[in-house]
């Protein structure tokens, strides 16, 4: 996730909008440094409690895809 942002903003077109974006949304011009942190600031323990919460199987779908004919 921290690649991406780094590519990203890597990219003199791509930085402008996001930063324009970031202000826009959030009122603050630090937002993207903000989430960056936060993302650094995980721990393994965080990832498992999102993930037993969410990953569980009556949260799950099934989708049956038919070719057209």
């Amino acid at each position: 996730m921290i690649g991406n942002i780094f590519r990203t903003i890597d990219d003199s077109e791509e930085l402008p909008k996001i930063l324009a974006c970031e202000e826009i949304h959030f009122e603050n011009g630090n937002s993207l440094l903000n989430y960056k942190n936060k993302i650094i600031s995980m721990r393994e323990q965080d990832l498992i409690e999102v993930a037993s919460r969410y990953f569980q199987d009556e949260n799950y779908s099934t989708a049956i895809l038919t070719p057209e004919k």
